[in-house]
């Protein structure tokens, strides 16, 4: 027997980028992007999003070496409804990160 909150989770997976983290590198501060994946179960696609957004955002934001008015952000890129977290660590954690273009290219 299984309890209704349950019952109505879904397994998810949820790509994020993250984009303007002002990041300091051998003594100088860089513009730095991300991409990240994460797992979680919620209710809905809206859900598992705000979820991953928030551990993403408590993981890295104070990272981050931005000026007041120049915040980095955080995008859902994708979420897939998924069968299992087979191998996967739930709800994960690390990037890929990238230099950025001096200036926005987005």
């Amino acid at each position: 027997m299984s309890d209704g909150a349950s019952a109505r989770c879904q397994k998810y997976m949820v790509r994020l980028e993250g984009r303007n983290f002002r990041m300091e590198e051998d003594e100088e501060i860089l513009p730095m992007g991300f991409l990240a994946t994460r797992f979680v179960e919620a209710a809905s696609p809206d859900s598992a999003a705000q979820m991953c957004a928030g551990f993403v955002q408590d993981e890295y934001v104070g990272l981050a070496r931005n000026a007041d008015g120049d915040p980095p952000t955080i995008s859902v890129t994708e979420v897939v409804e998924i069968e299992s977290f087979g191998e996967y660590d739930v709800p994960g954690r690390g990037a890929t990160w990238f230099e950025e273009e001096d200036g926005r290219d987005t």
